[in-house]
């Protein structure tokens, strides 16, 4: 659930889209025990606890006018970072469909069937 808040944090503070600088609003926040977030140079940090109380990190800041997750990393017992992934670029998809109706499930339960019939890539009436 922390990482949950954390992704959510991260996204609603800083204004990744459109700009070329880390731009990073800490107005009102506030940390609470295991979660923290800062401004640290030109990335935003911000370290939770993790489960069974590991300690977890992630940076995120804005390179050539796109999102990057700097470095994510886990603290070991003996107190060492260690880096789980470096410079990491978002990417975003969209795939189309519709759900099939005719599973003879109540309309209730018609959103737990996994075998969705994808629309493939939008066909344009080009002329």
């Amino acid at each position: 659930m922390k990482t949950l808040l954390v992704v959510a944090f991260a996204t609603t503070a800083v204004r990744l889209l459109g700009a070329s600088e880390l731009t990073c609003d800490m107005t009102g926040y506030q940390a609470t025990p295991g979660l923290e977030a800062r401004v640290e140079q030109d990335a935003l940090l911000v370290q939770w606890k993790g489960e069974a109380g590991r300690e977890l990190r992630a940076s995120f800041a804005i390179d050539n006018n796109r999102p990057v997750v700097r470095e994510l990393a886990s603290r070991s017992k003996d107190g060492r970072w260690s880096t789980l992934a470096r410079n990491l670029v978002p990417e975003f998809g969209l795939t189309a469909g519709i759900r099939r109706t005719n599973h003879g499930l109540p309309e209730t339960n018609r959103w737990d069937v996994f075998w969705d019939v994808p629309m493939g890539p939008p066909r344009w009436n080009m002329r």
